[in-house]
C-alpha cells in the first residue's frame, strides 16, 4: 500500500501511508476487517502521535489477534523487494526510505 501511495501522489493526503491506505481501501469499498489491518499496521498508533494524526487514525479499529500480530511481524521482517531481514536492519531500510521524516528521531532498536 505504501508503494501504491508511492506511485500514485494522489492518494497520499496526509503523508501518513498507514492512514492513506486505509482511506484508499475504504473508497474502494473493502472489507472493513482488512482497512482496520492496513490501517493499524505495525507501530500505526503511535507514529500517529508523533505526526499528529491520532484522531483520523481513530477512525479505524486495531484488531488485536494472531493475524494482526502476524501482519506486523511481517512488516517489520520483510524488506521492501521480499527479502528476509532482521528488525535492526528493516528499521534502518525505513529509515532510509523516509528521509527527514519524524521516525530519525525514534530510537534505534537493541540488538537482542
Amino acid at each position: 500500500m505504501a508503494s501504491r501511495c508511492r506511485l500514485r501522489p494522489e492518494l497520499a493526503t496526509t503523508g501518513f501511508h498507514p492512514l492513506d491506505g486505509a482511506r484508499y481501501l475504504v473508497s474502494a469499498d473493502v472489507l472493513e476487517r482488512l482497512v482496520g489491518l492496513v490501517a493499524m499496521h505495525s507501530s500505526a498508533a503511535a507514529e500517529a502521535e508523533l505526526f499528529g494524526v491520532a484522531d483520523q487514525l481513530a477512525e479505524f479499529s486495531d484488531e488485536r489477534t494472531l493475524t494482526r500480530d502476524f501482519l506486523w511481524w511481517c512488516d517489520r521482517t520483510i524488506g521492501p523487494d521480499g527479502q528476509r531481514m532482521t528488525f535492526a536492519e528493516r528499521m534502518d531500510d525505513v529509515r532510509a526510505a523516509t528521509p527527514g521524516s519524524l521516525r530519525h528521531s525514534s530510537p534505534r532498536p537493541r540488538n537482542g
